[in-house]
């Protein structure tokens, strides 16, 4: 598990309250498979409001998600949840930015060429 900092502003964070919050982000970084540094979670109390501000900083990028409602443990939940998604699409986008070989490359350029001859016999 990576550097996890949670600062709560307003009030003192219960020990409840940082397992709840440890567990999350433990399952958020096994589920997206990123290599994460360090986690900074601020936990603000404004009158009857609690605001949730998480920075996950990763290898070369740093995901950020913030929500705010009247329970503490629900906008911990939604910022989460926030965060979740946006480490799976980080997850999917550099999973899926790899070139092609060559070899493929060659088999989809015949393919290509072999259906655009098939849909030139087809109309003539």
């Amino acid at each position: 598990m990576s550097n996890v900092q949670i600062t709560g502003k307003q009030f003192t964070v219960t020990a409840d309250v940082k397992t709840f919050i440890r567990g999350r982000i433990q399952g958020i970084e096994e589920c997206a498979g990123l290599k994460v540094s360090s986690v900074n979670v601020v936990l603000e109390r404004e009158k009857n409001r609690f605001h949730v501000n998480i920075v996950f900083n990763c290898k070369l990028h740093s995901i950020n998600a913030k929500a705010e409602d009247f329970e503490l443990l629900k906008a911990v939940d939604v910022a989460m949840d926030k965060l979740e998604h946006q480490a799976m699409v980080l997850h999917g986008k550099i999973r899926e930015h790899h070139a092609i070989g060559l070899a493929q490359s060659e088999l989809l350029k015949v393919a290509q060429e072999e259906a655009a001859a098939a849909a030139a016999y087809q109309y003539s």
